[in-house]
């Protein structure tokens, strides 16, 4: 029941030696007492003329410098005592002026000048002139140079300034994952605007909620984001129009204080609705400038950008790496397996990556059961949003590359409220101790933890984590009494009055002063009246070695007896260990109240769309058969993988083997996706099979895993109705459709065949008909046909070779200008390839470009793989080995109708 015990001794055996009668009979010549107890920590006082105090400790759990630590503050509380007379003991403070001293210097991080005076707007500025051709973006298919996205911003912001948006009018952008996320958030600081992320896969709800609690204006976004429902009376603009719009006059854009609000992020509030959290430009660039140092990011640097925009991560992921020059690479709209992050992180040779730690856990653990090892760019991976646990680095070091040095790790800890990022801990490559620390706070920031009066903890002392210094947001968006309690005076700053935010985390100083997380104050439960911290339940847990994962949670059921309940995801090649035996392993290091009486195994545990634990998705522990009836998760090998296929595509968390494909968001587009992706997972299907099979349980029992059922061969000739998406194209008034397409420059060798290419292009037209489309205007509207393979445009070679350095860039880019732009949507076909020969022994440049109307995002990843495989394949045998034809568009057509 007890840590600890306080005795005064009540057996003065030495006294009672003393005074015994010199000439009794019975004489005590040597005492000698052997005490024994079953307590870690023992204080023993030992009244007489002076008072002795005797403390003895399990070396196992406490240190002789902790134990040091402990007797000086009794010591300094006693004298205190005696000086305070009637003062109340909590009161007191157990340390003394040195030691506060010392806790204030851990507190207190260095501080660095950082160009404030500046604007991102002039640091990015600097970028776009100093390397104009340089990639900036990259996401999916699509790619911007530094010129590029400046001149897409500025026509935007634009725009933006002429429809009224000025200093502190909120501004909500509603995209899609894509390079435009990015356009529009830089563009709405550029006007003057405050940027508000409005999620499309939030409910609409709570969409409607924050727009109309920030009180905005206009919004920004996709034609498709911004629903009726959504957008009621405000004035909407469009990304599809503003973006290829020129501005009728140059506008004049104004100055922005730095004081000025640069967005408001809404989170999770204790309310039942979200609270939005406002953030100025002045600490927003502070920090940008901070990470980008502290990262050590180059132009050379490739940086993912992973978190959703609703997550400011996504901030951190973006703006440090354009001021520093580096190119971002946007996670396009699902969420990557693990394979295909991999295959993100090698082809986009991605240095730095930031990952939510419960998205990276499950990351590692596939990569570590495939004997995968990490791409030898990457440098450094942060990751965050919760505990990082000790047991989470053993895949990751199973991962380091043997001819590259190991990728540094930060854990990084930070809330909202203080802009993102505050303390990071750098990994070390072996740890030892049972948790990992969240580390020191950044340069410029404070870090105090404080009891419940205020005063600093002592090492190892426990208390509420206060963060200061810079990066503090303005406060809750129209919740001044919220603001007036969560952000109080900061009464450790010398000088001007500063505040400090109460993050409501529980944490202490190490002895080496880095801080280690224990959890949240608000988490903190009663079970039968004890305290139990649930952290410390699962970082036991996370160490017996079948655990891959788990989270604890309090249940009450009707009976309102609380109780402790475990989920829990298993490795997948550990052996089943039963409830009992997980009970008794944590009986090993917990007393008996802490130990749960309900344990769930889950196949994995679900997250949130920020790659966190979706406890509200957890299933009812008493009432599994009812929830399983409802939730039925897959078992199966096949219904896993076909499960993780529909979360992917459909942007879902976790999706029950009794869906309908269609009731939850599937659709005849979408469901080509699916059958591509299983398709590269081995698994065969036909659309047919999806549309009569359209649940994860039923679909499993047809797929095959032998040869693909072809689809009907041959030469696609004849006209074809349009589809709706292109109906929509042509009813759009765009001053060149001819120059809505979309463009790829990729590095080839230098010994590339031109000949050969050119052969492999002709079959890959031949291949897909989709890129023999040729569409006429004619009296009755446009219609479009497929072009008999006749003429096919021939592959253009262009020789820089002459040319070097700026002038070699300047020209490959002004070529690339004129040619994206001379496709002709008559010609019959909609592919343009241009060779750029770069100098002798140089990679050759090749530029791809195909309209809109015949290639999206999944497409180019085939066509892609398809002209790879057919030109390894030429060289070769100097024949193309195509395979069958792709699903004609023909067909593609009359299913979607």
């Amino acid at each position: 029941m007890f840590d600890s015990i306080v005795v005064f001794e009540n057996y003065p055996v030495g006294d009672a030696v003393q005074g015994q009668p010199e000439a009794s009979e019975l004489q005590i010549s040597n005492v000698r007492c052997l005490e024994q107890t079953n307590y870690p920590l023992n204080l023993i006082a030992i009244p007489g003329d002076a008072l002795i105090l005797d403390i003895n400790y399990d070396r196992s759990r406490f240190t002789a410098a902790t134990i040091d630590r402990m007797l000086g503050h009794l010591q300094h509380l006693l004298r205190a005592m005696l000086q305070a007379g009637d003062c109340p003991l909590q009161e007191l403070d157990p340390i003394d002026a040195r030691e506060r001293q010392q806790l204030l210097t851990l507190a207190i991080a260095p501080t660095i000048a950082h160009p404030l005076e500046q604007s991102f707007d002039r640091l990015f500025a600097q970028q776009v002139q100093q390397q104009p051709h340089a990639i900036a973006l990259i996401c999916d298919d699509r790619q911007l140079t530094y010129a590029a996205l400046e001149e897409q911003v500025q026509r935007l912001a634009g725009h933006l300034y002429q429809s009224g948006v000025r200093a502190h009018t909120v501004v909500g952008l509603c995209v899609n994952r894509s390079i435009e996320m990015a356009i529009g958030l830089l563009a709405i600081w550029r006007a003057g605007g405050v940027y508000l992320p409005l999620d499309p896969e939030y409910p609409l709800a709570r969409l409607q909620f924050m727009v109309n609690d920030a009180g905005v204006s206009v919004l920004v976004g996709h034609r498709d984001c911004l629903t009726a429902e959504l957008t009621s009376d405000l004035p909407c603009l469009y990304l599809e129009d503003l973006l290829v719009t020129p501005l009728a006059v140059e506008v004049a854009l104004p100055q922005i204080a730095a004081t000025d609000p640069a967005y408001l992020l809404y989170t999770s509030g204790s309310t039942g609705q979200p609270k939005g959290v406002s953030v100025d430009r002045q600490t927003l660039l502070a920090h940008c400038c901070g990470m980008a140092e502290y990262y050590q990011l180059q132009p050379h640097d490739r940086v993912l950008q992973f978190a959703s925009l609703n997550f400011d991560p996504s901030l951190e992921q973006l703006l440090p790496a354009l001021i520093a020059g580096a190119g971002v690479v946007l996670r396009g709209g699902s969420v990557w397996s693990a394979a295909e992050l991999l295959a993100q992180l090698q082809d986009r040779s991605v240095t730095v990556a930031n990952l939510p730690t419960a998205y990276w856990r499950q990351v590692t653990t596939a990569w570590q059961h495939l004997g995968i090892t990490l791409p030898s760019q990457l440098r450094l991976t942060i990751v965050g949003g919760e505990a990082l646990l000790v047991s989470d680095l053993v895949p990751w070091q199973s991962l380091q590359h043997p001819a590259a040095p190991a990728p540094k790790l930060i854990n990084a800890y930070g809330p909202t409220e203080a802009t993102i990022t505050a303390l990071t801990f750098v990994v070390p490559d072996r740890f030892a101790g049972d948790r990992l620390p969240i580390g020191r706070p950044l340069p410029n920031r404070r870090a105090y933890i404080l009891d419940p009066s205020g005063r600093i903890c002592p090492i190892g002392v426990p208390g509420e984590l206060h963060l200061g210094g810079a990066g503090l947001a303005r406060g809750y968006y129209r919740q001044s009494a919220l603001t007036a309690e969560k952000f109080v005076s900061d009464p450790f700053q010398d000088g001007s009055p500063a505040r400090m935010y109460r993050t409501g985390d529980l944490a202490r100083y190490l002895p080496n002063g880095d801080i280690e997380y224990l959890g949240r104050l608000d988490q903190q439960v009663k079970i039968r009246g004890f305290r139990v911290e649930l952290a410390e339940i699962a970082t036991v847990l996370s160490r017996h070695p079948a655990i891959q994962d788990t989270t604890v949670q309090v249940y009450t059921p009707a009976s309102g007896q609380q109780r402790l309940v475990v989920y829990y995801a298993s490795y997948p090649t550990a052996i089943s260990v039963s409830e009992a035996e997980l009970q008794q392993f944590l009986a090993t290091s917990l007393p008996e109240y802490m130990v749960p009486s309900l344990f769930v195994r889950l196949d994995r545990l679900p997250l949130t769309p920020s790659g966190k634990i979706d406890r509200q998705a957890l299933p009812d522990p008493l009432s599994m058969s009812e929830a399983t009836a409802a939730m039925v998760l897959p078992t199966t090998p096949t219904e896993i993988a076909l499960a993780e296929i529909w979360q992917e595509v459909l942007g879902l968390p976790q999706v029950s083997a009794n869906d309908n494909f269609f009731a939850i968001g599937g659709d005849s587009i979408l469901s080509l996706q699916i059958i591509a992706r299983a398709d590269r997972a081995g698994m065969k299907l036909t659309l047919k099979e999806l549309f009569a099979h359209p649940s994860i349980g039923d679909l499993a029992t047809v797929v095959s895993f032998g040869a693909a059922v072809p689809a009907e061969q041959g030469i696609v000739t004849g006209a074809v109705p349009l589809t709706p998406i292109q109906a929509w194209f042509f009813a759009q008034p765009l001053p060149d459709r001819h120059h809505y397409n979309q463009t790829l420059l990729l590095v080839v060798p230098a010994d590339l065949s031109a000949p050969l290419l050119q052969q492999v292009l002709t079959e890959i037209v031949r291949h897909h008909d989709a890129l023999r489309l040729q569409f006429i205007a004619t009296d009755r509207g446009w219609e479009q046909q497929h072009a008999p393979m006749g003429d096919l445009p021939q592959l253009q070679i262009v020789d820089l070779s002459e040319l070097t350095g700026v002038a070699q860039t300047d020209r490959l880019t002004e070529i690339c200008s004129q040619h994206q732009a001379s496709l002709d949507l008559a010609a019959g076909c909609l592919l343009h390839a241009t060779l750029f020969e770069m100098g002798a022994g140089q990679p050759q440049r090749l530029l791809l470009a195909i309209h809109h109307l015949a290639v999206d995002g999944v497409s180019w990843r085939i066509l892609l793989a398809d002209l790879q495989t057919a030109y390894q394949s030429s060289v070769r045998v100097r024949a193309l080995a195509a395979g069958s034809f792709s699903s004609p568009s023909r067909s593609r057509t009359s299913r979607s109708l």
